[in-house]
């Protein structure tokens, strides 16, 4: 049997180093993988619910409340499996201002974000950096 795979680019080292080549992952050799194009997290939905993809990956998980579960489908009639995890950084550059002294709190990287916050002189940022 073969899978027909794709989505997330980010996830694509690992979807190869477990996909092609490898018996280990492939029930004793009975299952074998597509080539794994990469097109992205957004295109892997909805082939794997139209039913030309087996397997998409995506950076996102398929829920209605996430605006990610394509139109039609029912989310109970998906398997996700968490696969490989990832991480953020929120980089920034303060001269003059001593790394140490500066504490951003979730919320407030949510408003930097969305553009709620614009400025490092935001009361929010001063009142979280002095605490």
């Amino acid at each position: 049997m073969t899978l027909a795979i794709n989505g997330s680019s980010f996830d694509a080292p690992m979807v190869g180093a477990t996909t092609s080549g490898s018996t280990a992952f492939s029930a004793g050799g009975k299952v074998s993988f597509s080539s794994y194009p990469a097109a992205g997290s957004v295109p892997a939905a909805p082939p794997s619910v139209g039913g030309s993809v087996n397997i998409g990956f995506s950076d996102q998980p398929m829920t209605p409340s996430a605006g990610t579960l394509p139109a039609g489908a029912v989310e109970a009639n998906y398997v996700q499996v968490p696969y490989i995890l990832g991480g953020a950084v929120v980089g920034y550059n303060l001269p003059g201002a001593a790394l140490s002294t500066v504490k951003l709190t979730t919320n407030e990287v949510a408003k930097i974000y969305d553009g709620t916050i614009t400025q490092w002189s935001n009361l929010a940022i001063i009142n979280t950096t002095e605490d």
